[in-house]
């Protein structure tokens, strides 16, 4: 590991005046800008409790009191959950699945989503008084005393911070992550009180505090599912439809005979592609809008999940006759 090049911490004022701990943010390597997040304040502090993403409490879920998020130049991202007792091994996890990548950090661009928080009890979110804190305050609205949620994304620092427009909300924005990255935290009312679950016969409320990773949410809009091109960097493309740069060629496009296949992309180096086997299922043709850092480029395609020995995959073509 190279010299630290930023570390600081990220806290909250809340509606006592006291300062709060949310998370750390590291900047570390020798030739890149490689990043690490870690949610609690020490590793002796055993407030917090850290759970494995959708899994059930507490039968299935990795509990550990102490967990630290990377993010690596090549687009892995890597959960570390430190030992719970001596002798205990640690355990590296994939959120995404063994080999899966994001977006490298040097492809990043406009705002992308990378971990989202509930606080829900504000006494488990220590105190602190370090000297490289960021400070986020409020109105009085959202720091209230009762559960709100915050979103971390990653930016390119050309782009303008994204408005805060709408009450109960706030933009807070970090400059100079990395050498080309910012950091905005989008921090929100939240009406998420903890997770139900069983406890023998009984119903029983987790509500720790809880650490989610993001991936940018696909919509859909008019009977079409949108998907950003940026966020298809691993994919198999024609080169004349798509270019390396991901600028599409609508008049290239509209020259190919109807039903054409150009674009292959793996789940598994495209992670953010997994919300569609929910949407919408494997072996179902659906129409995609396509967007490129979040304009949109007035065009629609066809699409399909499908499955080979690499495994699922999300393919793209030109539309039946019928839709040109």
């Amino acid at each position: 590991m190279g010299k630290s090049k930023l570390n600081i911490s990220v806290g909250f004022k809340d509606h006592e005046g006291k300062i709060r701990f949310l998370f750390r943010v590291l900047n570390y390597g020798k030739s890149s800008d490689e990043l690490k997040f870690s949610f609690n304040k020490s590793k002796d502090y055993r407030k917090i409790i850290h759970t494995d993403d959708n899994k059930n409490y507490p039968d299935e879920s990795i509990i550990r009191n102490y967990a630290e998020l990377s993010y690596h130049e090549d687009g892995t991202l890597m959960w570390k959950y430190s030992e719970l007792f001596k002798g205990d091994k640690s355990i590296r996890n994939n959120p995404h699945g063994e080999g899966s990548r994001r977006t490298p950090l040097a492809n990043i661009g406009i705002w992308e989503t990378v971990f989202m928080g509930n606080i829900i009890r504000y006494k488990d979110c220590p105190i602190s008084s370090d000297s490289n804190l960021e400070i986020i305050e409020d109105k009085g609205d959202i720091f209230n005393g009762k559960p709100f949620e915050y979103h971390v994304f990653l930016g390119d620092r050309r782009y303008q911070t994204p408005p805060d427009n709408k009450a109960g909300e706030l933009v807070y924005r970090i400059n100079d992550i990395s050498s080309r990255l910012d950091m905005t935290i989008w921090v929100r009312k939240s009406s998420f009180y903890g997770e139900p679950f069983m406890f023998g016969d009984k119903t029983a409320i987790n509500n720790n505090n809880r650490i989610r990773i993001g991936e940018p949410k696909l919509q859909v809009e008019d009977g079409s599912v949108q998907i950003d091109l940026r966020i298809l960097m691993n994919t198999e493309w024609d080169g004349n439809i798509v270019n390396d740069r991901m600028k599409l060629n609508v008049a290239e496009l509209k020259k190919l005979p109807p039903m054409t296949k150009f674009c292959k992309s793996y789940l598994k180096d495209n992670p953010y592609l997994n919300q569609l086997i929910e949407l919408v299922g494997f072996n179902k043709a659906f129409s995609i809008s396509v967007f490129y850092e979040g304009v949109n480029l007035n065009h629609k395609m066809t699409a399909i999940l499908d499955k080979d020995d690499k495994g699922g995959f999300l393919g793209i073509g030109s539309n039946p006759p019928n839709e040109y």
